[in-house]
Order: C-alpha cells, then sequence, then structure tokens
C-alpha cells in the first residue's frame, strides 16, 4: 500500500484507549475500515466462528482487505498481540499482508499470507507510540475472499 493511500485511510478512524489491557474486538469497530462489509468483533466478516488454518479463536475481529484502523495511544501503550491470517472460511483463496504502523513507521509486517495458512504471531512494542495503525492489504491481484482476522488482539498498557 503507497503511504499517500495509508494516510487517506487513517485520518478518518482514530479510536481512543481507556482500559490497563485492551481487546482489539471491544474498541469501536464502526472506525475500523473494511475493503468488503463491517468488521465484526468475535466472527470472521462472514459472521463465523474465527479460524486461521486449524486453530479456531474465541475473540478477534474479522474484517476484509483493503481495511485499516487507526487506534490513539497517547504514549501509553507497551505492547501489541495478536495472531493474524486468512480466515479458514474461504479455505485455500485469497492472500493478505498485515502490517502494524506506529507513528508513520512500520513496526510489524506479517508478509503475503495465503488461505490455508497457519497464523502468524503479530508483536510489536509500543513504548512512546501516539497512533497505531492496523493495515491489511489485498496481495496477488485484488481483494476477492481477502477475509482478515486479527485473532486474540490485545493491546497491554502501563
Amino acid at each position: 500500500m503507497k503511504r499517500s493511500l495509508i494516510a487517506s485511510l487513517l485520518l478518518p478512524c482514530i479510536q481512543p484507549l481507556t482500559a490497563a489491557t485492551t481487546p482489539l474486538s471491544k474498541l469501536d469497530l464502526s472506525l475500523m475500515d473494511s475493503g468488503w462489509a463491517k468488521p465484526r468483533a468475535g466472527k470472521s466478516i462472514d459472521g463465523n466462528a474465527l479460524k486461521i488454518g486449524a486453530k479456531e479463536f474465541t475473540d478477534g475481529v474479522g474484517t476484509h482487505a483493503d481495511s485499516s484502523f487507526l487506534i490513539q495511544l497517547d504514549g501509553r501503550a507497551k505492547e501489541f498481540h495478536a495472531w493474524v491470517g486468512v480466515d479458514a472460511e474461504v479455505g485455500e483463496k485469497g492472500s493478505i499482508e498485515f502490517e502494524l504502523i506506529g507513528d508513520g513507521r512500520s513496526l510489524w509486517k506479517s508478509g503475503v499470507m495465503k488461505g490455508g495458512q497457519d497464523a502468524k504471531e503479530a508483536k510489536a512494542s509500543l513504548g512512546g507510540v501516539k497512533q497505531l495503525a492496523l493495515l491489511v492489504s489485498g496481495a496477488d491481484g485484488g481483494i476477492d475472499f481477502d477475509h482478515a482476522d486479527w485473532a486474540d488482539a490485545v493491546i497491554e498498557h502501563d
């Protein structure tokens, strides 16, 4: 995703944090952009259980590429942690890339992930970061079947 596109996606969706440990699913997901349908707390974008590869998750957020979510941290967070991947509901279809951006710099990237692959751990230190962007972009031509899961996603605070 080009930086100018990222900037245009992020501006309208700032979400402040309020608790010591905040599950992503408890934030206001109406502020999360999704390339198709609406993001869902605790479910895939199609409303099924969150499942990446053979593993099912009880919490997280299902969305669809291209997706962005900007979270206002104000330098109070310590770490972001999640398991990410293409939801199993699309089988071996779909190809996406996840990225965490803190204050305009890349903190973590998944590389291209495809349907049927196991979840990948997303982990980034957030010390001093004022704004965290969670991005999902389509890979390998288009966004068809790009059902993206941020499973067991949490932000830890001081």
